[in-house]
């Protein structure tokens, strides 16, 4: 696991994240939401590479948008999507 210092996990772990930031990017690209929350699996990834995924969507978003959204995991609760 990444969370272990296992290598091919690491590498995985930032290739998701990577594309997760280009996902994002071409959300805000197309909506220009005011805030974006990741669920799910996919606040999982977040969580445990926001940087890489933050550093992704504000490099490949339009230049145009120049403030991006924050980009957060919902809170833990029972309330929030698994």
């Amino acid at each position: 696991m990444a969370v272990d210092g296992d290598r091919a996990a690491i590498a995985a772990l930032q290739e998701v994240a990577t594309w997760l930031g280009r996902g994002t990017a071409n959300v805000v690209n197309m909506l220009n939401p005011e805030v974006v929350i990741l669920g799910g699996a996919l606040a999982a990834v977040f969580l445990a590479a926001g940087d890489r995924v933050r550093d992704e969507a504000v490099r490949t978003r339009l230049a145009a948008l120049a403030r991006a959204p924050p980009t957060r995991a919902p809170p833990p609760g029972p309330a929030s999507p698994a």
